[in-house]
């Protein structure tokens, strides 16, 4: 099994946060200005938080992988 990490469930509260400021649309600025770049802004720090997470789970996969094949080779 590969844990699920605390990078991916930050990453998805980030997409949440951004979601709301995105779906606002025209009348985002008139609750938050600049909301619509605040939203932009937060899909790009999710996009990075997806690359990372995602690197991490791999390498977790591969570990387990190695693991499971050590097992059966044993």
């Amino acid at each position: 099994d590969v844990p699920i990490s605390w990078m991916g469930k930050c990453k998805t509260a980030v997409q949440m946060f951004a979601s709301g400021f995105i779906m606002a649309g025209d009348y985002g600025p008139a609750l938050v200005p600049h909301s619509y770049a605040i939203g932009k802004f937060a899909f790009l720090v999710a996009t990075v938080m997806t690359v990372l997470s995602g690197w991490a789970y791999l390498k977790a996969g591969f570990e387990t992988l190695r693991k499971l094949d050590a097992e059966k080779a044993a």
